[in-house]
């Protein structure tokens, strides 16, 4: 049949750009600027979902594509994934890609889909630190004899809450730090 090849579409910004799949012919014309989002020239790589699916790490490509598959087959409304790509520059990169079927044959079969795809890289990074600190700071409060807590007011002073607590504050008072974290005022209640 004949198929409309519309001009590539001119949106990115941010580490995020807006891409086409054609799956029956396995097009992808606007997947340039993901191979460049990936650090290879623009022209690196013909325009297809095979040659990106190259680039995905193995352990990501399944999962990645039964999360299409569920938007294929109706149960979700888009296709959604996060998964790591093989990047010019030896490393994996973190990849949020988003997609929705946007024209389908008579017979049902998707014929066009659009989406997004981001690098998340920088920000997976972030995660990773900040959770790893999270697990330093808990060891370290295990050994503190009291309670290690962040109190956070607001400046109308009617929204107080904790922020962190540590575990010590169940043998100190009873309370797990969830507990604490979600009613300040279980703290007030139990010590009055």
């Amino acid at each position: 049949g004949h198929y409309w090849s519309p001009a590539p579409l001119p949106c990115r910004g941010a580490g995020t750009y807006v891409w086409q799949w054609r799956p029956g012919h396995d097009e992808l014309p606007d997947i340039d600027e993901g191979f460049e989002m990936l650090g290879y020239p623009a022209d690196h790589f013909a325009p297809t979902q095979a040659n990106w699916n190259r680039l995905i790490h193995p352990d990501d490509l399944d999962d990645n594509h039964a999360a299409y598959l569920r938007h294929e087959r109706g149960e979700a409304e888009q296709y959604e994934h996060v998964y790591r790509a093989w990047g010019a520059d030896g490393r994996w990169h973190w990849v949020h890609e988003r997609g929705r079927i946007v024209e389908r044959s008579l017979d049902g079969a998707p014929r066009r889909v659009l989406g997004t795809q981001s690098d998340i890289t920088q920000q997976r990074e972030l995660e990773t630190q900040a959770s790893a600190d999270r697990a330093r700071l808990a060891l370290i409060a295990r050994h503190v004899p009291g309670m290690l807590y962040q109190f956070v007011q607001s400046a109308d002073a009617e929204h107080a809450r904790f922020v962190y607590v540590s575990e010590r504050c169940e043998a100190l008072f009873g309370l797990t730090a969830d507990a604490l974290m979600a009613d300040a005022t279980e703290l007030v209640r139990r010590t009055a």
